[in-house]
């Protein structure tokens, strides 16, 4: 029997694999939106940060939520600062804390004029290296920019041997294969949902199981039937509903699959 989206799974342990409580929209009201997800069965959520500043607040909040929120520090290609060297010695220094589990999110974003590839792909494969000096996994985000992040990573695969998440998914099945290859989980987020996504509709259904993960990328990209609303983790509900559906899966066996697949990767 699949889940009602009103339910409460008070036993099940949903994970949302990637969130910004960190945000400055969400940061203020974080307390509320962490006990809004534990009333609608998330038990872990991964707080993801994108420069020193965002980094240290996911790490704060973890320490206010031990056990269930866990954090990522990482300097997103958009949030490159003139001080990069110095920000990416921060960054180091905040490996350190226990509850940092991963490395990003890092990688390409080729969709906002101007940008200098030169320096975002230096910096992406500096913070490759730093994660394997650290044995941890690194979060992915690529936009616009899926042919150079595929070369970097073939190139740098010596330094993945931690594996990997490619953060909210909408590529092809074949691009997929080799991200695997790579190894590298798939993660889909609240565009999965949208009627109009007819390619990760299909594509989901050629993941393997064993690397699929789920996200809500909360404050954006709000699920069908939420989109123009502020996103938020309890929300990864909308996205495992879809995922289920279209692999005629039950909800709370792929609730399941999920968890597992994240406590394998990030070796919790």
């Amino acid at each position: 029997m699949r889940y009602s989206l009103n339910s409460v799974l008070v036993n099940k342990m949903i994970v949302d694999t990637h969130c910004h409580l960190n945000d400055e929209e969400l940061y203020p009201i974080r307390e509320e939106l962490i006990k809004d997800a534990i009333n609608n069965g998330v038990k872990k959520i991964v707080v993801v940060g994108y420069d020193v500043k965002s980094s240290k607040k996911a790490i704060d909040i973890c320490k206010e939520y031990p056990n269930i929120c866990y954090a990522l520090v990482g300097i997103h290609p958009s949030n490159i600062s003139d001080n990069v060297d110095i920000d990416l010695k921060e960054i180091e220094e905040l490996l350190k804390e226990k509850c940092v589990i991963g490395i990003g999110e890092i990688g390409l974003d080729y969709h906002y004029e101007p940008f200098d590839s030169i320096v975002q792909k230096d910096i992406f494969i500096k913070q490759i290296k730093l994660a394997d000096k650290y044995n941890l996994p690194i979060i992915i985000h690529t936009r616009d920019a899926m042919g150079d992040t595929i070369d970097i990573l073939k190139d740098n695969s010596k330094y993945i041997r931690n594996n990997g998440i490619m953060h909210c998914y909408s590529g092809s099945s074949e691009i997929a294969k080799e991200c695997i290859k790579l190894g590298f989980y798939i993660s889909y987020g609240g565009p999965l949902t949208f009627t109009n996504n007819k390619v990760s509709k299909e594509v989901i259904k050629t993941i393997p199981k064993e690397y699929l993960l789920f996200e809500t990328d909360a404050p954006y990209l709000s699920p069908h039937p939420l989109r123009g609303t502020t996103n938020k983790p309890s929300n990864i509900r909308y996205v495992i509903n879809e995922a289920s559906k279209l692999l005629n899966i039950d909800c709370n066996e792929l609730i399941d699959i999920e968890y597992e697949n994240f406590m394998r990767l990030f070796k919790l």
